[in-house]
């Protein structure tokens, strides 16, 4: 369960909440619950949606890849200007399949090592 508190000083605080029942030896029962503070992952979440949403309706076409040069990440102005959707593009070199109809200054620019002059 998940709830806000605002402590003694004014300070709104989100919280998380699990509960357990536990039975004694007697038959007697009682509930356990642990509690901790999930200020900080709201935040990160709040960002990571807010930073999604910023490259989703972007006009550029942003693409992210790791060190290996695998795609990673495919927004949708990507799709418009390469023709592919993000679940093609994923997961695959970025350099092989996607400069397809590019012009050859263009590539070279984008990537010298596979296109030198």
């Amino acid at each position: 369960m998940e709830f806000d508190i605002v402590s003694l000083q004014g300070v709104r605080r989100n919280m998380e909440s699990h509960a357990a029942p536990l039975q004694y030896v007697d038959g007697s029962r009682v509930q356990l619950a642990i509690t901790h503070g999930i200020s900080e992952r709201k935040r990160a979440e709040r960002a990571g949606l807010l930073l999604r949403a910023i490259v989703d309706s972007s006009d550029d076409a942003i693409i992210s890849k790791n060190l290996n040069g695998i795609i990673t990440s495919w927004n949708q102005s990507a799709e418009r200007l390469f023709g592919y959707t993000a679940a093609e593009a994923v997961g695959r070199r970025s350099e092989a399949k996607f400069t397809h109809g590019m012009c050859p200054d263009c590539l070279r620019k984008l990537y010298p090592k596979f296109y030198p002059k």
